[in-house]
């Protein structure tokens, strides 16, 4: 990974790594382009949580529909802008869960 810039986290976060966020594709659930988002360092994943996760090498964030032996599926919000993205077999392979996220921080 990159260090592109560094970053003051509040102590209260606990966080592993931070991301900054671009594009409004999480705007749904009050996550917006330019925010830095704080993320603990996790391979699994449950119903809700927010997370990211990397699939042929490119870093998307989206909140876990399920994930569960042999499939899972991710949504962005607001829905109608990106459809579910389910994988299973071997298109689950691909898929690396990085991070589940703890918090975020905006300029305002």
């Amino acid at each position: 990974m990159d260090v592109k810039q560094s970053v003051i986290v509040p102590e209260i976060c606990h966080c592993d790594f931070v991301m900054h966020k671009d594009g409004n594709d999480m705007r749904g659930l009050g996550i917006f382009d330019g925010d830095m988002l704080f993320f603990h360092a996790q391979q699994t994943a449950a119903p809700r949580d927010v997370v990211a996760f990397q699939v042929d090498g490119v870093t998307l964030l989206r909140q876990v529909v399920f994930f569960e032996e042999g499939r899972a599926c991710f949504q962005a919000y607001p829905v109608n802008m990106v459809p579910p993205e389910e994988y299973a077999g071997p298109d689950l392979e691909k898929v690396r869960i990085i991070g589940k996220l703890v918090g975020l921080s905006r300029n305002i």
